[in-house]
Formats: C-alpha cells, structure tokens, sequence
C-alpha cells in the first residue's frame, strides 16, 4: 500500500505549492541533497532511534532505516514498533528496554543512554511520552533530540472524529485526554522538531507539534495520502539527517507559522 502511494505520489507531480519560509528546499532539491549525503556518509554523535507508527508492524521503519542509514557512517541505529501494544505505558517500556538491550543501560539509573530518535506517526508520540517525565518514577528514554514525522503530538483528527475506543490508546490520542494534559507542563529531556505535511487528514498539522510549538510544515506538489507520505517526505528526511550527521540544517529558526 504505502508503495503505490508513493509511486502515485511520483507520477503525479508538477502541481502548484506553497514553499515553506523557514524550510526552503523542494522535493527534487531534497532527493539531490539525499544522494549527496549518500555518497559521503557521515558518523553520528550518539546511537538512532527509529519508533513506528500505529499498527505498524516495521514496513515503515525499515523502509526509512533503508533511507537514512546509508547516509551515516555508523551502524548504532535501532528500530522499535509497537502493532500489539495496547498503552502508552506499555509502548514506553519496550523503546526502554529495547535500547537497554541494544546499546546497554549506562550509569543512570533513571533513564537509558543518550540517544536521537524520529518517531513516525505515533511513533512520535510514544517518543514523547518515553523521554517525559510523567510523575510515575518510570525509567525514561534519555532523547536529546526527537524528530518527530507526521506525529500526533497534541492530538490526533482521525481519534476526535472517532467515537468509539477500542484500547486506551485511541481514547490518549483525543486532543482533550488527560495524557495530553500531562504532556503538557512534564519535564523532558528531549528538544523536538516536528514535521508535518499540510491537509493531513490522520493528524492534522495543527497537532503536530508539543504544545507551544509550531511544526515544519510541508505543502505537496502531490495532494494525495499527505499523512502517509509525510513521514517519508525527502524535505523532511533531509533535514534531518544534516542535524544526525553535524551538518547546517535547511530548516531556519523559529518554524514559519501554519498557512491559514
């Protein structure tokens, strides 16, 4: 499925879009970039964390392990999904534990090794959640910085327009849930930058980013299935990948404002 998004997404290019003013890089200039970086990998500075999105059972974290991993010249990447996960709590102790195994437990007691993660979707969100400090004493994700694609970090659309909730989860995604409202004033230790594609129908871009925060948003030259090729948009994966390797970041600071 995600295939033919992406290779409708390919065949229908050309259309009209908006360009971001604090993420002034075009998809075709962004695949160049890419390509550049492929063709001189570089070290990172601490081990990669790739978290997938809801019922994911790893397509799309491999398909963007596949992406990024040959741009860094350092095989310390690490990839976590959570399809049988039925709570956040749940999701938040298998990322800890999982980079415990992986890269070992460190000298903190509280908290794993200092990693960088990207969070797809709400992979994003379970990030959040793991590196925040939530008042239950649970040994936390140590993120210096999370890249969160297309995640709902305030809320998610699909979930307030849904009534019914099948798992705790569902009912955390409401953009009024209680995790929200603890999300909100918790120590982390992470800084976050936040991407999204605008017209996200799944997220929507207006939740995508950690309250108080506005994200990177991308307008499509390609108005199809934005959530689901916004956590593989190559502007985005760029930009990323220039803060993994050291490199000047084509994003400026603060984000632009979400087009009205």
């Amino acid at each position: 499925m995600l295939r033919c998004l992406i290779l409708l997404a390919a065949f229908t290019g050309g259309c009209q879009y908006r360009t971001n003013p604090s993420l002034k890089l075009s998809p075709e200039d962004a695949k160049v970039a890419l390509g550049e970086m492929r063709a001189q990998p570089r070290a990172v500075e601490r081990p990669v964390v790739i978290l997938g999105g809801f019922t994911d059972i790893g397509l799309g974290t491999s398909i963007l392990r596949s992406q990024l991993q040959p741009l860094l010249d350092d095989r310390r990447v690490l990839t976590v999904t959570f399809a049988d996960c039925t709570n956040f709590e749940q999701c938040r102790a298998r990322v800890v534990a999982a980079v415990d195994e992986k890269f070992g437990r460190g000298d903190e007691a509280n908290q794993t090794i200092e990693v960088d993660v990207i969070g797809q979707s709400m992979g994003g969100l379970v990030a959040l959640v793991a590196c925040s400090d939530l008042g239950d004493n649970a040994r936390r994700l140590n993120a210096r910085r999370l890249f969160a694609l297309s995640s709902p970090l305030q809320g998610a659309l699909l979930a307030q327009r849904t009534p019914v909730t099948f798992t705790s989860m569902h009912r955390d995604m409401k953009p009024d849930s209680q995790l929200y409202q603890r999300l909100k004033d918790a120590p982390r230790t992470a800084q976050v930058f936040a991407y999204t594609r605008l017209n996200d129908q799944i997220v929507g871009e207006h939740y995508a980013a950690p309250a108080g925060q506005t994200p990177y948003w991308l307008d499509s030259p390609t108005p199809v299935a934005e959530h689901w090729l916004g956590v593989l948009d190559p502007r985005a994966l760029a930009d990323i990948a220039r803060r993994l390797r050291g490199e000047e970041a084509f994003t400026t600071s603060p984000p632009a404002a979400l087009p009205g």
